[in-house]
């Protein structure tokens, strides 16, 4: 039975890996058939002099050896010789889509901030016109490159965080079935701390989204990589959160029409409260107070500073009345 199991998740893997190459980090359709694009250009070259023989070799090593898997660093480089192999009158040509590009990428203000050194494509001389086709192409590159970084750092933390949540659920399952054995009926306690997981994970996935992409893409790519950590422990942040907010509610440190009602047991003990009895019989009076239970429990794993500003307003209100 095992080795079926593992033949069915070795199958799924590879079907992973062939139809979702980019999820994986393989080369995407994308880049083999913007490398095709570039290709068809180079074929299309006319016969380039000696002094630009080295750079045409360097071309056609990488068509010759990188069309079936070409990497990022290969349609860079060979886009660069190609913009050096073109006649000067089809650099004139592209750099007004080069231009355009950039405007679009960079946003108008840079645009219109380039624009006032600009050569003029048609008058300039060689030389600069070559320059500013090869600045704007760097640009461009350097664009694609930090926007590819950011989008893998992105996924990579999601991956992660997702494999955290989920692994969190499935501890809880074991636990749970191993301490209250024999039961039909699922805890409440469970419950809570998975929909306290829940939230943290909406959170942490929003989190990765707002990100600001516009700006000093580096700084971006910061925030991402420093960042990642606390994202990926916010499902331990959630589970304590939504657990001392469910204790708050059963000691009725916060009550009011918003706020569930909880029962537990009141029967004085000498020996203690057994911790599987309280968790067995404490739960919501009513089921409008099991909703409002399950709602602020995720509010606790969503919302990270909920739980503390509680705890701060409680401490505050404590020290009032010691004082008093």
């Amino acid at each position: 039975m095992l080795e079926e199991f593992k033949k069915e998740i070795t199958a799924i893997g590879i079907a992973i890996y062939k139809h979702f190459p980019k999820f994986l980090g393989g080369s995407s359709d994308f880049e083999r058939g913007y490398f095709d694009v570039l290709v068809t250009e180079y074929q299309n070259l006319p016969p380039v002099p000696d002094a630009l023989k080295s750079i045409y070799e360097t071309a056609k090593g990488i068509v010759s050896s990188r069309s079936d898997s070409p990497t990022w660093k290969d349609i860079q480089t060979l886009e660069f010789a190609i913009l050096q192999l073109q006649p000067i009158t089809e650099v004139r040509r592209r750099l007004g889509n080069l231009r355009e590009q950039y405007r679009k990428l960079a946003g108008q203000a840079a645009f219109e901030a380039y624009m006032k050194g600009a050569p003029d494509p048609v008058t300039a001389s060689e030389p600069d016109v070559r320059a500013d086709a090869s600045q704007l192409l760097r640009q461009i590159h350097w664009t694609y490159t930090t926007t590819r970084a950011c989008e893998r750092l992105r996924r990579e933390t999601a991956i992660l965080l997702g494999f955290v949540t989920v692994l969190f659920g499935f501890v809880v399952y074991i636990i749970g079935s191993r301490y209250y054995t024999g039961m039909t009926n699922i805890p409440i306690l469970p419950v809570i701390l998975c929909v306290s997981v829940l939230g943290s994970f909406v959170s942490a996935q929003q989190r990765l989204q707002t990100v600001p992409e516009d700006g000093d893409p580096v700084l971006s790519i910061l925030q991402l990589q420093d960042g990642s950590a606390s994202i990926i422990l916010a499902p331990i942040s959630g589970v304590i959160f939504g657990l001392v907010l469910y204790l708050i509610f059963i000691g009725g440190l916060l009550q009011g029409a918003l706020f569930p009602a909880i029962n537990t047991p009141k029967d004085n003990s000498v020996t203690g409260l057994v911790f599987t009895v309280f968790s067995l019989n404490t739960g919501p009076a009513t089921g409008i107070d099991f909703a409002k239970l399950l709602v602020w429990s995720f509010v606790a794993g969503f919302a990270e500073r909920f739980v503390p500003d509680v705890l701060d307003r409680l401490i505050s209100k404590s020290s009032e009345i010691n004082k008093t």
